[in-house]
This record gives C-alpha cells, structure tokens and sequence, in this order.
C-alpha cells in the first residue's frame, strides 16, 4: 500500500509547487466544460420548443 500512495504524494507536493500550470489546467477543462454546456442548453431549448432558430 505504501509503495502506491508514496509516489501520489510526490505528485501532489510538485503539482503544489506548480500553480500555473494548475491554473492552466483548471482554465482549459472550464472552457472545455462551458462549451459543452452551451451545447446541451441549446438542444434542451431546441427540444422544449425554446429555441429561436
């Protein structure tokens, strides 16, 4: 067991190190969650009759 959790802790003290790329990583994945999300409130509008186009 120790030889697995060791190595996340490694990880987790250089990501902590690390905030930009932290940053950069949490900014991409909003992006990326916002533009799907766009995408499913224009198809629910689209399907309850509340889309314009």
């Amino acid at each position: 067991m120790i030889k697995e959790i060791v190595p996340i802790g490694k990880k987790i003290k250089e990501f902590k190190k690390d905030t930009d790329t932290i940053k950069k990583i949490l900014k991409s994945g909003s992006e990326k969650a916002n533009i799907e999300s766009q995408k499913t409130i224009k198809e629910v509008q689209k399907i309850i009759g509340l889309s314009l186009s």
